[in-house]
């Protein structure tokens, strides 16, 4: 700013300043001076250098004073916001304190209602269990009363398991002989262990085919081998295919009468030659056979054992069905399409040697399943069985059992209709419609 300019505002400045009191235009100076003693203010001239620097500095100063003042309030704006943070800050942690203080109040209730009802619950365990020991104290008083009334009877009781109610309405048999009898540990089970190591496979005759349900076909024996486990001897036999260049070989129980190198004929044309297969149908009643279908195709069901075998009682017209008569006597109808072998199955008589030593049942029984050997129960103590025990080897009551014997007793004859030695002829059973 130039000079002129600063002169022409402090002149304007100072022509609208207000008169000072002792000037002639004041109240002041009309009415006279309100001390007699006051003293006269000389007048000033304002147009002095003096005067000019004077307003100067006072107009820097009130510059400075605004500069400090709005500073001021901007610190105090500044102050402002920030205690209103704080505040809102103070408000938000006393909030979160009281939500706090709410979850450790409604934990704590809920812990008080778990703490209450478990001491509910525990009172009425106690309760119970209180009830179950004085209901089990007064059974065992009235059974010791009742011993006592019957103390004739006292040994026997000791002999004899007795039965005793507990509080849950259960019955449990109490035994003072202390052992588990050989019956309770099969009954527990253990491991299971198929002695079958050593077995050459399954027998069964060929699958059936188109050619030999319209025509024949032909193999040759092999060879006759031992199966261990099985008293018939097996017969291995060998087929060309008809449908591939390749070799079915397939093994069944040997005919008697079957040699290596005999061919073997099986199908609906095939001659009635033992150890030929042909269905049903094509032999007439009265044919011995063995390794009988008991479904057509099913490779042979029934007369497998040694010097086992079945017979042709009869063909039914119109049915399709034929009668047999099976090893055991019994009578059976069944499809006339199933197929046999002709023949009787090879081994027969072996039951009919003796096997006189030990060492024998042992080789027989270690190959087809532990049965072997077993001891009698009038043989053992009476500790051990129900049989056991005595002067000499002897039962000494009915062997006959009821079916719900409790393990420990359940030995013997169980459930038996009838007793003692079948006498007459071997009942047959009638079954109808090979079932």
């Amino acid at each position: 700013m130039k000079q002129a300019d600063i002169d022409k505002k402090i002149a304007i400045i100072i022509k609208n300043r207000p008169e000072p009191p002792g000037t002639p235009s004041s109240p002041r100076a009309r009415h006279g001076p309100r001390d007699a003693k006051a003293v006269r203010t000389p007048d000033i001239d304002f147009s002095s250098d003096v005067m000019k620097n004077l307003t100067i500095q006072r107009a820097e100063q009130a510059r400075q004073g605004a500069e400090i003042l709005g500073g001021w309030t901007a610190t105090v704006g500044k102050l402002k916001a920030t205690e209103v943070f704080a505040s809102e800050e103070r408000t938000a942690k006393v909030q979160d304190a009281l939500a706090q203080a709410h979850n450790l109040t409604s934990r704590h209730h809920k812990f008080q209602t778990r703490k209450a009802q478990l001491q509910e619950l525990e009172r009425s365990a106690n309760l119970v269990q209180m009830r179950r020991h004085a209901s089990e104290t007064r059974q065992r008083s009235e059974l010791m009363a009742r011993m006592k009334a019957n103390r004739e009877r006292a040994a026997d009781l000791r002999v004899h398991a007795w039965r005793v109610t507990i509080a849950s309405g259960t019955d449990r048999t109490i035994h003072n002989q202390g052992r588990v009898i050989r019956g309770q540990r099969k009954g527990r089970g253990s491991v299971f262990v198929s002695h079958t190591k050593h077995r050459k496979g399954a027998c069964g005759l060929k699958a059936i085919d188109f050619a030999e349900r319209h025509g024949y076909i032909r193999g040759v024996v092999k060879d006759i081998i031992h199966d261990p486990g099985r008293g018939a001897p097996i017969a291995k036999i060998q087929f060309n295919d008809r449908y591939r260049f390749k070799k079915v070989n397939v093994q069944w129980t040997a005919t008697e009468g079957m040699y290596t190198g005999q061919f073997i004929y099986m199908g609906k044309r095939a001659q009635l030659v033992p150890g030929n297969v042909m269905p049903l149908a094509s032999m007439p009643p009265g044919t011995v056979i063995n390794n009988v279908e008991k479904h057509a195709g099913d490779k042979g069901k029934y007369a497998k054992t040694s010097g086992g075998f079945a017979q042709i009682i009869g063909h039914i017209d119109g049915a399709g069905m034929t009668r047999l008569r099976l090893p055991s006597g019994q009578k059976k109808t069944v499809t006339s399409m199933a197929r046999a072998t002709v023949g009787i199955v090879a081994g027969g008589g072996r039951i009919d040697k003796p096997l006189l030593k030990a060492g024998r049942a042992f080789h027989k029984f270690r190959v087809k399943r532990n049965s072997w050997p077993r001891t009698r129960g009038v043989a053992m103590n009476p500790c051990e069985h129900p049989h056991g025990g005595g002067n000499h080897q002897h039962i000494g009551h009915p062997s006959t059992v009821r079916r719900d014997s409790v393990p420990g007793q359940k030995v013997g004859l169980i459930a038996a209709r009838r007793t003692g030695i079948l006498r007459g002829s071997k009942d047959v059973v009638e079954e109808k419609g090979g079932k």
